[in-house]
């Protein structure tokens, strides 16, 4: 599954990558599984090719945040939890409770140790590959409302720092290019 989502991103050569909490949890999972397997097409995150499989201390080198950024170099990661936590004031900035106030659109929270009981049966893994269709399709609909590009990109262009660091909210340092 690992390589094939590589493959995918390798052939759709996206500019911008988007997900909830994708800084924070998402690609760092990513990079792990693909240590913990061997996959020897990771570099495909970002557009920077690098050759071989990732050493398992690779990305435990300490800071999270900057191995991230190396594996992603060449793509935007637009977090749509960084940019509610930026732009909103919520209480809590889940994919449910975000959908619900900002996009007046129901949730089905799924505990991720529930997750192993819908590989039971045929039907419960289709339900829960739609679940995780209707969630893409969410935080895609959260950026699109935040207006997360168009807003960035402005503050890049009047800051004159990069945009991958603006789409993180480094307010400090845009506060220093600026």
């Amino acid at each position: 599954l690992l390589n094939r989502l590589l493959v995918q991103i390798g052939l759709w050569d996206p500019d911008v990558i988007t997900g909830h909490n994708a800084w924070g949890y998402d690609i760092e999972v990513i990079l792990n599984r693909c240590v913990e397997n061997k996959v020897a097409t990771w570099s495909k995150l970002g557009r920077r090719r690098r050759m071989g499989v990732p050493k398992s201390n690779q990305f435990n080198k300490g800071n999270k945040d900057w191995v991230i950024a190396d594996a992603m170099s060449g793509r935007l990661l637009c977090d749509t939890y960084v940019s509610a936590k930026e732009l909103l004031r919520e209480t809590t900035y889940s994919l449910t409770n975000l959908a619900l106030t900002q996009l007046k659109t129901n949730r089905i929270e799924i505990e991720p140790v529930d997750i192993p009981h819908w590989f039971n049966e045929s039907k419960t893994i289709v339900q829960l590959a739609m679940h995780t269709l209707h969630d893409a399709q969410l935080v895609q609909r959260l950026m699109f409302k935040l207006q997360a590009l168009p807003l960035t990109k402005q503050l890049t262009n009047i800051a004159g720092n990069l945009w991958g660091r603006t789409m993180k909210g480094n307010r400090a340092e845009r506060t220093e290019y600026l």
